[in-house]
């Protein structure tokens, strides 16, 4: 089978190059002067064989100069589960701009307190993963080494260009919107004016949920980015704010509208991690909310280790498993005032369990909320209703929580669904290190080594590796 890629199909989104079974060997890569076009990469089309359609190309630029593109060839592959390998989507290039007197950026840097407040969470995510995961403890950098003084941070001289290299690369189940089993994970890189946007969406009980994140950070964040003037904390957890808001209000107007859909906006859900490299200094800032993550990789001397940008959150951490003994509390209160006794014990009894077996619990992937049978493994997520509307305390929180780091020319940045988390540190860098001696696509790689394992989750890699231009 050859690819036959028709140059005018970039152009238009609505079109994507299709395979064809023609005899002339395809070009293993090409550039073409396009102009610059944002889009999202829905990957909404499972490859079938002898119809399979690629994600449209995405063009980034950085300057007034016309973008140049280097495209990889993608394949798609046929699984003989009902499970399926997503097509490889394009490998993209993005430079950035240099600060200089003639360029002035797009906001303004956030004030000292909001950058400090950020480095700490920095600081506490590496924390973290050295205190919870001891077999990995020597591949994660340290503090001091990994995340830059506030002074640094807050430089305004000159940064070095870099170039930045996307791909990503999915495993999920087929995708039928009707379907229980349609793959919940959805992914997002975008080019917007002020820098590069990036995310993944892990979504439960269907997938509507993290595709209405995805589309609304794809469409409005560089908005909230310019009201917020700077505070690119602020700017996040306003934004994830008002889709929690949105979210709730939609699977209100479904309730009441009553269509019979077995997994309704109300009983979904969905983490997120999206990162944001702002162009003219190279600062990136992560937000997390639940088991999504960010990392950063990086040499230290000959040594390529792990810089995590997300803190640890499940119900085995002590801040997290309070909220949910709030909420029991408060509903053993509840039925005690209108004299539901038995209610009260049960509430009384599921408050005692958690503090005495949730904290510090060695399988906390088994710690569901509310109840053992039915309940979610996150503590964060956007979305979850149904949950949190029986508690005046809400235990699942949809706050996300803001770290900041400084990028350099080598450095690896991988953001991940949570299916990609039995992969060991070790395992890692390992794959990094392979990927970049045989010139592979880190997200591919990181993919298919999950994925031989016998993958019982979505997986879902977003990769984009920083050089010099």
């Amino acid at each position: 089978m050859s690819l036959v890629v028709h140059q005018n199909n970039l152009l238009d989104p609505s079109l994507s190059p299709i395979p064809t079974a023609q005899n002339q060997r395809p070009s293993r890569s090409f550039s073409l002067n396009v102009r610059r076009r944002n889009a999202i990469h829905p990957m909404e089309v499972v490859p079938q064989p002898n119809n399979i359609r690629l994600p449209q190309l995405n063009t980034y630029s950085s300057g007034p100069s016309t973008p140049t593109i280097e495209r990889v060839q993608a394949f798609g592959f046929e699984q003989p589960d009902k499970r399926v390998q997503r097509p490889i989507p394009n490998i993209t290039r993005y430079t950035t701009t240099s600060m200089n007197a003639t360029l002035t950026p797009t906001i303004p840097l956030p004030n000292a307190s909001t950058i400090e407040r950020m480095r700490l969470n920095a600081i506490a995510a590496i924390n973290d993963h050295r205190e919870r995961d001891q077999d990995s403890r020597a591949i994660y950098a340290l503090p001091e080494e990994a995340v830059c003084v506030t002074e640094e941070l807050m430089s305004s001289a000159q940064n070095q260009p870099l170039v930045f290299c996307c791909s990503h690369a999915q495993y999920g189940h087929i995708l039928d919107p009707s379907s229980k089993t349609s793959c919940e994970d959805t992914y997002l890189y975008k080019e917007i004016r002020q820098g590069i946007l990036a995310g993944v969406f892990d979504g439960h009980h269907g997938n509507a949920v993290s595709r209405y994140i995805r589309d609304a950070f794809s469409a409005r964040f560089e908005m909230a980015l310019d009201r917020a003037q700077g505070d690119v904390r602020y700017a996040f957890r306003k934004f994830v704010e008002t889709i929690q808001r949105e979210v709730l209000e939609i699977g209100k107007i479904e309730k009441m509208q009553d269509r019979g859909k077995q997994h309704q906006w109300d009983e979904m859900g969905s983490t997120a991690v999206v990162c944001y490299i702002d162009k003219h200094t190279n600062l990136l800032y992560t937000a997390g909310v639940g088991d999504s993550k960010a990392k950063l990789y990086r040499k230290f001397g000959r040594q390529l280790k792990s810089i995590p940008l997300c803190r640890w959150f499940d119900w085995s951490v002590e801040k997290e498993a309070a909220r949910a003994i709030a909420a029991w509390k408060q509903r053993e209160k509840e039925a005690l005032e209108v004299g539901e006794h038995e209610k009260a014990n049960a509430a009384k009894e599921m408050a005692e369990t958690i503090a005495a077996h949730w904290i510090n619990s060695n399988e906390p992937k088994t710690l569901r909320y509310p109840f053992p049978k039915g309940g979610i493994n996150v503590s964060r997520s956007i979305g979850d209703a149904n949950i949190n509307a029986a508690n005046t305390l809400p235990a699942i929180s949809h706050t996300p929580v803001v770290t900041i780091n400084k990028l350099k020319a080598g450095d690896r940045l991988i953001l991940s669904s949570d299916g990609l988390d039995t992969v060991t540190e070790n395992e890692m860098i390992s794959e990094l290190q392979r990927a970049e001696m045989f010139k592979a696509d880190p997200a591919q790689a990181l993919m298919e080594y999950a994925s031989s394992y016998g993958a019982t989750d979505d997986i879902t890699v977003v990769s984009i590796v920083v050089n010099e231009v």
